[in-house]
């Protein structure tokens, strides 16, 4: 199975929660239907386009790494040119060094925030210069 970055731009009118989930439980539940394992998805945000596209001067940039075979490209393909509201795809292969990142960044459990960390910095105090008048 290969590694892929696919990364697309849905319309602006969809930013409300309802509508932004259910777009992006569309590509999810066909990436999973073709076999594919989702390892991470993130909410890049609403950003101007560089150039109009189909009247829009905004979109919704959405990005998804994904573990699957081949055959996945041509049906996400297909997928993002029959479906409205989604602007512009890219679907890039990584490669297995890329993938193992990939797999490890997920494996990775992120340590709780310790309460050393939240200690109050002390004051510098004596450290502080003073300016000397003649």
């Amino acid at each position: 199975m290969a590694f892929y970055e696919v990364m697309y731009i849905i319309q602006p009118d969809l930013e409300s929660d309802e509508l932004l989930d259910a777009a992006l439980e569309k590509v999810n539940s066909t990436i999973e239907k073709t076999g594919g394992v989702i390892l991470s998805q993130k909410k890049v945000g609403k950003r101007r386009l560089a150039y109009e596209i189909d009247d829009y001067k905004e979109g919704i940039y959405l990005l998804i790494n994904v573990q699957a075979e081949q055959t996945i490209v041509p049906v996400l393909e297909h997928f993002f040119k029959v479906n409205e509201g989604y602007l512009r795809y890219m679907i890039l292969r990584l490669d297995e060094e890329q993938g193992a990142q990939l797999i490890r960044a997920e494996k990775t459990v992120r340590p709780e925030k310790e309460d050393s960390d939240t200690e109050a910095v002390e004051p510098a105090g004596d450290g502080v210069l003073e300016e000397k008048s003649e």
